[in-house]
């Protein structure tokens, strides 16, 4: 299909819910200016799908934008400073303070000299592929320079066949939205225009994505791949064509960005609760506490990362801990201090759990009369406590101490602390460490 026509953007074949059809009609990809969000529907159903810009987000460019707004710096450090000069404390402090913050008006200036140049292209374009008026070159100087350098290039070079064009490849679940497509030099290419003050290594990823793509939804040969770079400061262009050898290990590296992407947002998903119970043989089974007694307490967070008792008349919403949990001394006293607490049947007992890694996070429990009486962190699980109906704990002060849920809950509540990566231990574990 060298040199085929092939639909550009505004007669993309969209739907009257404004969906691209592809593939012969059997996907449907719809695009959000509003959050830039591709959604593809196929045979698995409608899901979004990322875009190729969102995947090479993870590659790293601070370094070549650290070095050059350090450049940016010591440019206007340069136009400010005068030799023989006295500068006092407060003319110092003013000039590098506006140095620091140089970068961003060389940014906003190179960024909006791009702009111009990227609309005058595109304009100039679509004149030459729809038979449209000539789109006035802009005034600034460095605009139209580029302008007169693209221009130049595309009369001798290039004959535009689609722009703005909507891809989504397939075989590898990613979609975007290419510059334009045509012709160069009489070879099929997808053509991609950067402002930019240099060539940057995701550019090659970029446009392999975009030829992979291309290659699968029109059943062709995968184009040429060229990358026509406006330098933002001389308005000077650089065409650049990426060899075709190198086309399989710049895809290879496209793909392993997109594996890091997805997995920095299934890792960012995992994070979140979800409420699946762990299995029954992960946790041990909750032996019902005996009714509680006056003069009995119930043990709440001391802020030094022990627990303390609390006279159960304190709070009468709460329920008593069994006989052997009673403390004699004080209620201030940290149950650190306390040797006579006991663990409640079926509860593995302090000595019984893993020991304990020096900064790992912990929750602890305490389970009374069918309740569990939570401490410790669980400030990363508040989220997922809340939606099992957990309830905040307080003390006589109003002062928050932890948890407390249902004891059938303690399935979930162990798989939530093992998905958020925090140990779950007894209290009398807390108490010892």
């Amino acid at each position: 299909m060298t040199g085929a026509t092939v639909p550009n953007r505004d007669t993309q074949g969209k739907t009257q819910s404004g969906a691209v059809k592809m593939y012969g009609g059997t996907i449907s990809l719809w695009f959000e200016a509003k959050g830039h969000r591709y959604s593809v529907a196929d045979g698995r159903g409608t899901r979004q799908v990322a875009s190729v810009t969102q995947i090479l987000s993870v590659v790293d460019k601070s370094g070549p934008l650290t070095q050059w707004a350090a450049n940016a710096t010591v440019e206007l450090l340069r136009d400010l400073l005068r030799p023989g000069v006295a500068y006092d404390e407060i003319q110092i402090a003013e000039l590098l303070e506006q140095a620091r913050f140089n970068f961003r008006s060389v940014s906003r200036k190179a960024k909006g000299v791009g702009a111009l140049v990227h609309e005058w292209i595109e304009a100039h374009l679509r004149a030459r592929l729809h038979g449209g008026a000539e789109p006035p070159a802009p005034v600034n100087q460095e605009a139209a320079r580029a302008c007169a350098g693209a221009s130049q290039w595309i009369a001798a070079h290039f004959e535009p066949r689609a722009m703005e064009h909507y891809i989504y490849s397939r075989d590898h679940d990613y979609a975007g939205t290419i510059d334009v497509y045509g012709l160069v030099d009489g070879r099929p290419a997808i053509v991609d225009w950067k402002a930019s003050s240099g060539l940057y290594p995701e550019f090659r990823l970029q446009t392999a994505a975009y030829a992979q793509a291309w290659s699968e939804m029109h059943d062709e040969r995968v184009p040429d791949r060229w990358l026509v770079r406006l330098d933002k400061e001389t308005g000077e262009i650089e065409p650049v064509l990426f060899s075709r050898e190198e086309f399989r290990a710049d895809l290879a590296a496209f793909n392993g960005a997109q594996a890091l992407h997805a997995g920095l947002k299934k890792e960012s998903r995992e994070t979140r609760p979800s409420f699946s119970p762990a299995p029954a043989s992960a946790v041990p089974a909750i032996a019902p506490s005996p009714a509680p007694r006056p003069g009995q307490y119930r043990y709440v967070a001391d802020g030094r990362g022990g627990l303390r008792p609390l006279p159960v008349e304190a709070d009468s919403g709460f329920a008593g801990i069994p006989a052997g949990n009673r403390a004699d001394a004080p209620p201030t006293q940290s149950i650190r201090a306390s040797a006579n607490t006991s663990t409640p049947a079926g509860i593995p007992s302090a000595a019984a759990a893993a020991p304990r890694r020096r900064g790992a996070k912990r929750v602890y429990y305490l389970e009374q009369n069918g309740a569990l009486e939570l401490s410790g962190a669980t400030f990363p699980i508040k989220d997922g406590l809340k939606a099992m109906g957990a309830r905040v704990t307080r003390d006589a002060s109003d002062k928050v101490t932890g948890w407390s849920i249902g004891a059938a809950k303690f399935n979930d509540v162990a798989g939530l602390c093992a998905r958020a990566g925090i140990a779950l231990a007894p209290a009398q574990q807390g108490a010892a460490a």
